[in-house]
């Protein structure tokens, strides 16, 4: 009788080893799947970041182009101020004087 129970147990934990191994590898398949998945999503941000950082970058140029193109202006009209100021001062003094 014991010989029986021996052969029962025996192949009760070999089908226990049997089924902890197909968990295993049920497992480790859907770990697998999920490294893709989430490979797959870090590759879409990184994407995004890149096309983000390159759009802040076209417009940070656009608005430093701006900004000296606004500088060239201001510089003129003080300079056309300047001559305007170099006519009135005199003409100014000249009719205080008066």
């Amino acid at each position: 009788m014991r010989a029986t129970q021996e052969s029962r147990v025996t192949v009760r934990r070999e089908d226990e080893v049997h089924d902890i191994h197909d968990e295993v590898w049920q497992l480790a398949t859907r770990l697998d799947g999920l490294e893709e998945r989430i490979d797959g999503h870090f590759r879409r941000v990184e994407e995004r970041i890149d096309e983000n950082d390159r759009m802040m970058r076209a417009q940070f140029d656009h608005v430093k182009d701006w900004c000296k193109g606004v500088a060239t202006t201001m510089g003129q009209i003080m300079g056309q101020l300047e001559d305007i100021r170099a006519i009135v001062q005199p003409e100014r003094e000249k009719n205080r004087k008066e």
